[in-house]
């Protein structure tokens, strides 16, 4: 435990000026930016991506964005809020990009049905991209109730 303590206190204080002095070019401050938030940033992202990978990717990207928007920071005495701000956005962006693509084959019917088969399909991505958001107890709440047609009652004490 007093080792953990001595880690955490050799690192510089993420404050105002170690941005200004990542603005100025200070390779040094990043570094000390990078061991200080590192951590933090990926167990963030990862509770928005839920895979390590793509909580890695969101770190990288929102450390990048920090170093390069580092001279437009507007010093309010809250950079780590402006970090975790950046690395949310990187998260959710990383999220869109991600969503997956149907052929048009798989949609368009060549009998006619096209247009409902669309709105099935569209309905199934909502769907899942809502329950995405959901913890993994939630996620199985609302398959009971909806999908397995289980009662309130029922839904609740699972």
């Amino acid at each position: 435990m007093k080792e953990h303590a001595n880690y955490i206190s050799s690192h510089a204080p993420v404050n105002d000026e170690l941005l200004q002095r990542i603005a100025a070019g200070d390779r040094t401050a990043f570094h000390q930016l990078y061991e200080a938030v590192a951590k933090n940033l990926y167990g963030f992202a990862l509770s928005i991506t839920r895979h390590p990978q793509d909580a890695e990717d969101v770190v990288q990207e929102t450390l990048l964005t920090v170093y390069r928007h580092a001279p437009s920071y507007q010093g309010r005495g809250k950079p780590l809020a402006w970090i975790f701000t950046i690395a949310k956005n990187c998260a959710l962006r990383h999220l869109r990009q991600k969503r997956p693509t149907i052929p048009i084959e798989e949609v368009w019917d060549l009998e006619g049905n096209g247009l409902a088969e669309l709105e099935a399909v569209e309905q199934r991505l909502l769907l899942r991209s809502l329950l995405c958001t959901l913890s993994e107890q939630e996620q199985q709440v609302v398959m009971t109730h909806s999908v397995e047609g289980m009662k309130n009652r029922g839904s609740a004490q699972i």
